[in-house]
């Protein structure tokens, strides 16, 4: 039996070394170590485009490039609760996905004060007019949610639940929030769902008290022929049940008569209509604003320039009317006015000037962070200042004093 055995080491020996040269599963994970490895590479590039909003944009880096062929695609969600702006500096390794090659594992190189951070509104008192943005880099970072001030978010309305991006800054009594702009308010309730399997059931369609309310005859609602005019209805073949993903949401009716400003974003000149981009409009619509050629009334205007223009709700959404060239108009140049009113609670009122530009509209909106010497003039006062749109909105800066009352 002993020389037996000896026969059958070399074979077992054998049996046991050809599947690590020719198992395709061996292969494959030599291969997927090669491949994590190529992956594990860091890379080190500036953010070329990046929109909060919507969540990506792409880096540009001369190392990736030559290896990949293209900037490097960024997500949201490849930042870990950073957000970038166009020049910032990046850390990160590229990965193949489902749009080519992208970022991974986002390092953002620039100092803690000088990032900006994606957040919630954790709490709110709006009574008080302050509360608190919870985000996990500032977490890791400070050990605590950052205390936020209404002032800081501009003229955004926010709200708990409320999606940001935010910088901090050290104040005397710890880390607060600044430079906030929302993101996205949180969701209104669902619609209730209603069980109307019956209805339409009932001989010749007949809906009881339902045919005495206006608006609700069978001939308006979708099934009875034309396309259902109660948003909501689910049309064809009868009524056969609510459709919640269907019903209008509530509209926000813009003011007619405030003027916001952006830049004409694109035309179509065979059809005759383009997109405006605005911030202010952004936040409103979270969409781009629509705009007919009529609107423009023979305004002369190209793709880039900065134009004025006011809101109206339409039949399809909100679109831009009384469009008008803006350019110049965030020039720098120092106008004198009086003060129209002033609420010393909420911290903010309106300059009326004869001489400031009807491009801005008649009054210019006011806060007091932007009071040049800190002094807060009183209603009636004369007082100099410059006009920044760079918000979507015309907002006066360096308001100064010229002392005595028009």
């Amino acid at each position: 039996s002993r020389p037996l055995r000896l026969a059958l080491v070399p074979i077992v020996l054998r049996a046991w070394r050809l599947p690590s040269l020719s198992c395709p599963s061996c292969l494959s994970a030599s291969f997927r170590s090669k491949s994590n490895m190529a992956n594990e590479q860091v890379f080190e590039g500036i953010v070329k485009s990046f929109n909060p909003q919507k969540g990506w944009g792409f880096i540009e880096c001369d190392a990736s490039k030559a290896q990949y062929g293209s900037d490097i695609f960024l997500m949201k969600s490849a930042l870990n609760g950073y957000c970038v702006t166009p020049g910032e500096k990046v850390q990160f390794n590229a990965v193949s996905g489902n749009k080519g090659t992208q970022a991974s594992n986002v390092k953002v190189l620039s100092p803690p004060e000088d990032c900006t951070f994606y957040g919630e509104v954790k709490t709110w008192n709006p009574s008080k007019g302050f509360g608190f943005i919870t985000s996990p880099p500032t977490q890791n970072l400070y050990g605590k949610d950052i205390f936020a001030l209404k002032s800081e978010f501009g003229q955004s309305a926010p709200t708990a639940g409320a999606q940001c991006t935010f910088k901090v800054r050290t104040g005397e009594r710890g880390p607060v929030a600044h430079s906030i702009s929302l993101t996205q308010t949180p969701a209104a309730p669902a619609a209730p769902v209603m069980n109307v399997a019956t209805i339409g059931a009932w001989p010749g369609n007949q809906m009881g008290p339902w045919n005495s309310m206006p608006g609700m005859e069978p001939s308006t609602i979708g099934g009875w022929g034309a396309a259902g005019s109660m948003p909501g209805w689910a049309g064809g073949g009868g009524v056969s049940g609510w459709n919640p993903a269907a019903q209008a949401m509530p509209v926000k009716v813009p003011n007619e008569n405030e003027t916001y400003f952006g830049t004409l974003k694109a035309v179509n000149p065979e059809k005759g209509w383009g997109h405006i981009d605005c911030q202010a409009t952004h936040k409103l619509y979270n969409k781009d604003i629509f705009v007919m050629r009529s609107a423009l009334d023979g305004c002369t205007v190209a793709p880039g320039d900065l134009v004025a223009f006011c809101v109206t709700q339409g039949a399809k959404g909100p679109h831009a009317t009384n469009v008008r060239s803006a350019v110049g108009a965030n020039s720098g140049q120092v106008y004198s006015g009086k003060v129209k009113s002033f609420n010393e609670t909420k911290g903010w009122g309106f300059i009326e000037c004869q001489g400031t530009p009807t491009v801005f509209g008649a009054d210019v909106f006011m806060h007091k962070r932007d009071f040049a010497d800190g002094a807060i003039p009183s209603t009636g006062e004369p007082v100099s200042y410059t006009v920044d749109i760079s918000s979507g909105r015309a907002v006066a800066k360096n308001v100064r004093g010229t002392g005595g009352r028009a």
